[in-house]
């Protein structure tokens, strides 16, 4: 189970399209939500796709970027998605992503293109089934992970 903990504060997913980050992210949140009250589980979804995750004051998420360090003190947990491809350059730019990795943030490393380099903990990704890849943990070897892949709705037969 994936889960933020005090050691872990935030949670990254990367991933090539179909590779399963989509389904970790609904696990997390069905297992976040059935371990603690309506009360202690706020949830703000932000798709990125349009740059939210941009570096420098232009991006509507920086102000979230002091957080990051002292997530802890205060009850914050950024849990964060990403594509492998590009991840390498918005991991270094100095954006949202690249300080959720900096200070810590656990996760699956899943399906991608190895070119990509190393990203976290000095692992490749590499060419995987759906929801399969490695837990990135500080302090931890990475342990080959099985993602709950659960079929869409649209596509069961009813």
């Amino acid at each position: 189970m994936l889960t933020a903990t005090p050691d872990e504060a935030h949670l990254s997913v990367i991933g090539d399209s179909g590779s399963g980050k989509t389904h970790a992210l609904r696990t997390w949140m069905r297992t976040v939500t059935a371990a603690v009250s309506d009360e202690e589980a706020r949830f703000m979804i932000v798709d990125y796709r349009r740059g939210l995750l941009a570096a420098g004051p232009a991006s509507p998420l920086a102000p979230l970027t002091p957080y990051l360090a002292r997530a802890r003190e205060v009850g914050f947990h950024m849990v964060a998605a990403h594509r492998t491809a590009g991840v390498a350059r918005s991991l270094s730019g100095g954006n949202l992503l690249g300080k959720t990795i900096e200070v810590g943030a656990a996760g699956p490393l899943l399906s991608g293109d190895p070119r990509e380099g190393a990203l976290i903990g000095g692992l490749r990704t590499a060419p995987q089934p759906p929801g399969r890849g490695s837990l990135v943990r500080r302090g931890h070897p990475p342990p080959v992970i099985q993602v709950a892949i659960e079929p869409d709705e649209e596509l069961v037969e009813r």
